[in-house]
């Protein structure tokens, strides 16, 4: 049996995604800003003896986000987020998706959630490892619904999750967490090489009514979490490079995840 093999038979999430909070500041100039920080990236990159492929950065969507809960916030005591994102494109104006996620610092509790939908909805389900800086270590699984159009009340959101109904006490309506709507602009292009392994990268940035500098600010890149698994050593290659990046002026260190942005602020 090969050193790195698991010895039982267990789910292993689909990707593990670096994620590095940033100084939003630092995005105010959005063209000129995203050259700079690609042209950082690169630099950082052949440090570590990888490489950087694909385009530059370039808007690929734009989405309105907003995280419900209760007034004592019940629902993240559960450590669970309930993500409410519609997508605005070319083609539809509104496609509404409603997220319930699990996320936990233990493999075994990101497995064992599990929240049943009718089979009247169409869905999505994935399980995935987030790292955190400096490297925090989470899982989540997360059940994606796609709808036409938002539920209003706690009971039609129920209707969906029903894992929810355990909370006592629901109110007749859940509430944007902090009040906020965030505008979310998603960049990508560009690709990272390390060895073998690719990576799809991608930068977010938030914005909030009447602001038209980002308020948050995010670089994530992603990789199949049996690549990483498979290949230690390029595993410790990405970290390097992750370690590396931490150092930089990009990084910011007010917020550790986008999350804890909305129920911090």
């Amino acid at each position: 049996m090969p050193t790195n093999a698991l010895p039982l038979s267990i789910e292993l999430p689909d990707y593990r995604e670096y994620k590095m909070m940033l100084r939003p500041n630092l995005f105010d100039e959005k063209k000129s800003s995203m050259q700079s920080f690609q042209k950082g990236l690169e630099r950082n990159l052949k440090s570590h003896k990888a490489s950087l492929s694909g385009t530059e950065f370039q808007r690929s969507k734009r989405q309105r986000i907003e995280v419900l809960d209760t007034k004592d916030f019940q629902i993240r005591n559960l450590g669970l987020l309930l993500r409410k994102r519609t997508r605005v494109t070319a083609a539809s104006r509104k496609a509404i998706e409603m997220t319930l996620k699990c996320r936990s610092p233990d493999l075994c509790i990101a497995i064992g959630h599990h929240c049943p939908i009718p089979q009247n909805f169409s869905t999505k389900s994935k399980l995935e490892e987030d790292v955190a800086t400096p490297f925090v270590s989470r899982f989540s699984r997360s059940t994606t619904v796609t709808l036409s159009s938002a539920p209003r009340t706690t009971e039609e959101i129920t209707a969906i999750f029903s894992c929810l109904r355990s909370i006592e006490g629901l109110p007749k309506y859940l509430k944007r967490v902090n009040d906020l709507q965030i505008t979310e602009d998603v960049f990508e292009g560009p690709v990272f090489k390390f060895g073998e392994v690719s990576a799809k990268v991608a930068v977010i940035l938030w914005f909030i009514p009447k602001r038209k500098k980002p308020v948050a600010a995010e670089f994530s890149f992603r990789v199949p979490f049996n690549d990483v698994m498979d290949h230690p050593d390029t595993a410790k290659q990405i970290l390097g490079f992750y370690e590396t990046m931490q150092g930089t002026k990009w990084m910011s260190s007010e917020f550790g995840t986008k999350s804890s942005f909305i129920y911090e602020s």
